[in-house]
């Protein structure tokens, strides 16, 4: 029975033949405590059957804390054992749990060769509790790197935010300056306009990404789900041109003077122009953006599903269209919800940038943005 457990590995046939007489088996119940923290005690303890919780007391609040779990075939209270010292934890029982206890000072009283016993038996304690000192100082090392790692690239993450933030509220900025005293530069789909966003938030947004070694493949630009994201977005894109034209057709029929459904008709032909690939640029450098502010967001805020990240990377693209109006706040912001969720599908921009291009296209096309 006893011959399965390493520590007893080392006692010669008859020597565990005594143990295994002076020992006891106990079964507990689910949640049974078998050791109480702080008690002197010196059994050792043999999972035959079921398994046991670890407990520590967490002092500000005197509340057990479960941190590890020991399973059949393993032992506890080895350390116990070996010097009588108080219980590290407590341990308590899962269901239908076997035990079978080994006391060291009922062996001393009643076997004539305990002396030998207990010492292969600490001989054996000691070598394995080194072993998992050592296991356990190299998880934690490891741990503790990952953690700092973790930590180290979060804070990065946040920073990233923070710069492309103050890069956004300046190109605010220089829009309000130029709507104010060079109204008629400002175009929002110029060469003219992108270029100002390119240089104000692109440019630094790639330099930042290689000072803190983010790979641009964690905003997006990547191979990586590419033929899934062009699949998604053409197919969003296919359905929501449908909506559109459906929404146009009914508004001809109720108007009169739109054409809108023979705008959309003719919408294929007018991509083929210097506009249409200028606003498909324009849409793949929002989107860049977006990711880049939503996966800092994600990472910092440690918002494993991102929707919440999406909820505020919408809101941010919002106010920076504060200059445009009510309207084209309420409208980046739906967008803004539509596109986060679409990139979240496959951490790819190629799809939700088609959706951009597509969409938004068409609206300015026919004349409703």
């Amino acid at each position: 029975m006893l011959e399965k457990f390493d520590i007893l590995g080392y006692l010669k046939e008859d020597q565990l033949k005594e143990v295994e007489k002076i020992g006891e088996i106990k079964k507990y119940s689910q949640e049974e405590l078998i050791v109480k923290e702080g008690e002197y005690s010196s059994e050792i303890y043999f999972i035959i059957s079921g398994a046991v919780d670890l407990l520590k007391v967490e002092t500000r609040t005197n509340t057990n804390i479960k941190f590890g779990e020991i399973l059949a075939g393993e032992t506890f209270g080895e350390m116990s054992f070996f010097d009588e010292g108080p219980r590290t934890c407590s341990v308590i029982a899962q269901p239908n749990t076997e035990v079978y206890i080994l006391s060291r000072t009922q062996l001393l009283e009643n076997v004539d060769d305990a002396q030998e016993i207990i010492k292969i038996i600490d001989e054996a304690i000691t070598y394995d509790v080194s072993k998992r000192l050592r296991y356990w100082t190299t998880q934690y090392t490891a741990n503790l790197q990952e953690q700092i790692d973790q930590l180290k690239e979060r804070n990065n993450f946040g920073l990233f935010f923070v710069i492309i933030l103050v890069m956004a509220l300046i190109a605010i900025l220089i829009n309000s300056c130029l709507d104010d005293f060079l109204p008629n530069f400002m175009n929002l789909y110029s060469v003219a306009f992108i270029w100002i966003h390119l240089v104000v938030i692109v440019i630094p947004a790639l330099i930042t990404l290689k000072k803190f070694n983010i790979s641009l493949d964690e905003v997006g630009v990547t191979k990586i789900n590419f033929n899934k994201s062009v699949l998604h977005g053409l197919i969003i894109s296919g359905i929501g041109i449908i909506l559109i034209g459906l929404i146009a057709f009914g508004i001809d029929l109720i108007t009169t003077g739109n054409q809108l459904t023979s705008k959309i008709l003719k919408f294929p032909i007018s991509l083929v122009s210097v506009m249409s690939l200028t606003y498909f640029i324009h849409s793949y450098m929002q989107e860049f953006v977006r990711a880049t502010v939503q996966t800092a967001l994600q990472r910092f805020l440690l918002d494993e599903k991102g929707y919440f990240s999406v909820f505020i990377a919408a809101i941010l693209f919002g106010m920076f269209h504060v200059s445009l109006g009510t309207q084209a706040i309420l409208v980046t912001l739906v967008a803004g919800e539509i596109f986060g969720l679409i990139y979240l599908r496959s951490y790819n921009l190629i799809g939700v940038s088609l959706v951009h291009y597509l969409l938004g296209y068409l609206f300015i096309y026919i004349s409703l943005i």
